[in-house]
């Protein structure tokens, strides 16, 4: 009994020793003149999903307000996962300061990954730019808010035992309660977009839902629709949760702070069973 435990120990010991460790790649993009150490990265799991550290010290007396970093993933294969959630986002370092920076993977299909650092661009001039990329210099609300609020509500979701179960979302909508014209629209529809993609979950339309009932009523009644061709009534999935929030701002001069607020309804319970938030602040240092 005791050599049976003792070659149980063994195995365990060999399988967690050739356990893969993640592939990575560090792109550094940043000019010699720019004395910054990158150490790591540092990778563990959460939740079956791939979570990377990377630190960024400053070595220098001066400080850095251009540079930007971002992390791109890819799967077992090497296709890339998640682009719409690969965004530029900026690096603030103080003399001789060091910044942890954090990162999870928008899907458990990742198990590769880059991290890329560079100097923002210093042309002002107008040019086509990526999409996700920071170029806002205003405090208004704009396009770098709408990827760092999904990326963040995206992570918080797939980092949730919820989303184990694979549950049915309705979308209950996301009001807007600031002075500022935002449409939310965007923000549930890029968050529906990595979800569906991340497999984790599925989405139902309200919207949909009187013209998806129309067709059906026509199908199962018309005299020129093939009856076995026609889809049956009664098979619609009922949602588990709805998915509802806000968005609001606290608004001073050249100050402008927004935070979003999601939540998950179990229609079964009537219970918050998950919530998040993201803060963004802007100050307009001119």
């Amino acid at each position: 009994m005791a050599f049976l435990k003792y070659l149980f120990v063994i195995g365990i010991l060999l399988i967690s020793g050739c356990a893969k460790k993640p592939d990575s790649v560090v792109i550094n993009n940043l000019s010699s003149s720019k004395k910054i150490k990158i150490l790591g990265p540092s990778t563990q799991y959460t939740n079956d999903i791939l979570e990377v550290s990377v630190e960024v010290q400053n070595l220098s007396q001066t400080s850095y307000d251009d540079i930007e970093y971002r992390f791109k993933w890819y799967d077992q294969n090497k296709y890339e996962v998640g682009q719409n959630l690969s965004i530029w986002k900026p690096l603030f370092l103080e003399p001789l300061d060091s910044k942890k920076i954090t990162s999870l993977a928008p899907t458990p299909k990742a198990e590769r990954f880059k991290f890329y650092i560079k100097e923002g661009a210093d042309d002002k001039q107008i040019k086509r730019v990526d999409s996700h990329s920071m170029q806002n210099n205003n405090p208004y609300y704009g396009v770098e808010e709408l990827h760092l609020f999904t990326e963040k509500m995206v992570s918080g979701m797939l980092s949730s035992e919820i989303f184990d179960g694979k549950p049915i979302i309705d979308v209950g909508g996301v009001e807007n309660k600031t002075d500022e014209h935002i449409d939310t629209n965007l923000i549930t529809d890029s968050i529906k977009t990595a979800i569906i993609k991340s497999k984790r979950a599925r989405f139902i339309d309200r919207s949909m839902r009187a013209e998806i009932n129309s067709e059906l009523k026509y199908q199962n009644s018309s005299k020129y629709i093939d009856k076995s061709s026609s889809k049956k009534i009664g098979k619609q999935i009922a949602p588990n949760y709805i998915l509802d929030g806000s968005v609001v701002s606290i608004k001073q001069k050249g100050d402008h702070f927004y935070k979003i607020t999601l939540k998950l309804h179990n229609l079964e319970t009537g219970t918050i069973d998950w919530i998040e938030q993201k803060e963004v602040r802007k100050v307009n240092s001119r």
